[in-house]
């Protein structure tokens, strides 16, 4: 018989496990899950929210309130919350990382937004030059940690001078708004009288990424603000 005619004794070796079709399927189905779970999780933002508790802005607690809770279902797991309240003078009222487990505990802070710190109040007037000076400083330390985002908040209905502030100055306040959001940063601006409204309007007029609203549209002007911080 000749040396081809034999029958072939040796076995084909089977492929390695890892080489299986459904073991290569599996891995190819975890690799495009998790790739798209990073590209596609919403980037963290810092959101900060500086509310005028003067005496001005007392009648309209109840769109305050409202405006504080909706800006909750707009956060995510870890944005930055820094949240202060103004008046004659500024105090920081809270500084977290959000959590969704602390959904309730936020809320209730909410219903207290304006009530002012025992500190806060002891002169007339709204101290706006303080208030956006120390906004300007919290950020400026956050963005040294990290280069999220910047949602920034301010409700202020009007800007009565408190005793012992210099008068505004609008240059100054949009050399700090603009230092603090040229990269990436939205600011919106909710609840100004008409006077104060215009006042914005034109110290701000060069910034696309500002906008002014009444209280009836502080809901419109959220998500405009979170939508654009999270797509920057």
């Amino acid at each position: 018989m000749k040396l081809s005619d034999r029958p072939n004794t040796h076995s084909i070796p089977n492929p390695p496990v890892w080489k299986s079709p459904l073991i290569l399927f599996t891995l190819g189905f975890l690799f495009v899950l998790i790739s798209s779970s990073l590209f596609l999780k919403p980037p963290v933002v810092t959101s900060t929210l500086y509310v005028d508790v003067s005496a001005s802005n007392q009648p309209f607690k109840a769109e305050v309130i409202h405006l504080c809770r909706q800006r909750l279902t707009f956060l995510k797991p870890k944005d930055a919350i820094v949240d202060a309240q103004f008046a004659d003078r500024t105090v920081l009222w809270q500084n977290t990382t959000y959590q969704p487990q602390e959904q309730n505990n936020l809320r209730s802070r909410c219903d207290r937004i304006l009530d002012p710190e025992s500190s806060l109040g002891r002169a007339p007037g709204t101290a706006l030059m303080s208030a956006i000076q120390n906004w300007s400083a919290q950020v400026q330390h956050l963005q040294l940690q990290n280069q999220a985002p910047v949602v920034a908040i301010f409700v202020i209905q009007a800007a009565e001078v408190a005793d012992g502030q210099s008068a505004i100055d609008w240059q100054q306040i949009k050399q700090w708004i603009q230092e603090r959001i040229a990269q990436r940063g939205v600011v919106l601006i909710v609840g100004s009288e008409a006077t104060l409204q215009s006042q914005w309007i034109t110290a701000l007029k060069e910034s696309p990424t500002t906008r002014i609203v009444p209280y009836r549209d502080s809901d419109s002007g959220l998500k405009w603000a979170f939508d654009l911080a999270r797509k920057s």
